[in-house]
């Protein structure tokens, strides 16, 4: 339903945008009370897109409540374990790609240019392997990509800023947490 909904607005937002333009340049005769159907246009937009992203918002913003909650009760539940730094093996899963330069696509379709209008973007990622001794042997956790270097990545594991917590009953779920 709420698809509909942002459908709807969708429709909504470019009929008005469309009548919004039309009748500010409108010269004409055989359209009674132009400034009239202006104002309906703005109207008409401005309910669209109150449509398309109201809905939008509230759907997300559930989902991230959800989210939260299941989190919350995964943790209330599972093992803790503070990750230390010798139990841990980390690697590097950053990556270079190119990506179009601000500085130049503006002009693409304005001058020739003889050279490339991208620029390579590193992006650096890293994660780790944690290896949990226990009676019964040794256990892998496998994180998965962290946003920083992994210089950065083995500070937060030395200053003691990554947790993990395993399901007591299934220790294949489990997750990484990144302390504030």
């Amino acid at each position: 339903m709420n698809y509909i909904k942002q459908l709807i607005g969708l429709l909504f937002a470019i009929i008005g945008f469309i009548g919004f333009f039309f009748f500010n340049h409108y010269k004409g005769e055989s359209i009674p009370s132009p400034n009239l159907w202006y104002i309906g246009s703005i109207a008409v937009c401005i309910l669209g897109l109150f449509l398309l992203f109201h809905g939008k918002n509230k759907v997300v913003s559930k989902l991230i409540e959800a989210y939260h909650e299941e989190k919350r009760k995964f943790k209330a539940k599972a093992e803790k374990r503070i990750i230390d730094f010798d139990d841990c093996e980390f690697t590097n899963t950053g990556y270079t790609h190119e990506v179009e330069d601000d500085e130049y696509s503006w002009m693409a379709g304005r001058v020739m240019f003889t050279h490339e209008i991208t620029k390579l973007e590193t992006i650096y990622q890293s994660g780790l392997i944690y290896y949990y001794k226990t009676i019964k042997g040794t256990e892998k956790f496998y994180s998965p990509s962290f946003p920083f270097d992994k210089k950065t990545l083995e500070f937060y594991v030395l200053e003691k800023k990554i947790t993990l917590y395993i399901d007591r009953f299934n220790r294949k779920n489990y997750f990484f947490e990144v302390e504030n």
